[in-house]
């Protein structure tokens, strides 16, 4: 299966031949799907060995339009170079682990 076919998802081109009447050579015409899929729940360094850049490669590999790097607390994800690598956004967030709602509100003001 190649790239362009990850998932069951149909080729991110497809190409396809008009005939508008018998008479005249057939149009070629090549159509985009139009979806985005980002992935918002991505782990990297520290959490785990691969840099925010290594998981929007591997995510730009598979067709994503962005991804967003959401360590757990308290791990927050290196910054990335840039906000836009191979192709896609690359977004920055937190997964946070809480204890309970009071510790989740101080939380959340402290990572805004």
């Amino acid at each position: 299966m190649s790239k362009d076919h990850v998932g069951g998802q149909p080729p991110l081109r497809n190409t396809i031949n008009i005939h508008p009447d018998k008479e005249t050579t057939p149009i070629k015409v090549t159509t985009m799907r139009t979806h985005k899929f980002y992935d918002f729940n991505i782990h990297a360094a520290p959490e785990c060995e691969s840099t925010p850049e290594a998981m929007a490669e591997i995510a730009s590999g598979y067709g994503y339009a962005g991804i967003a790097i959401t360590n757990h607390t308290p791990h927050p994800p290196r910054a990335p170079k840039t906000t836009d690598h191979a192709g896609i956004r690359i977004y920055s967030g937190i997964e946070i682990v809480a204890k309970n709602p009071t510790h989740l509100m101080q939380m959340i003001r402290k990572h805004r």
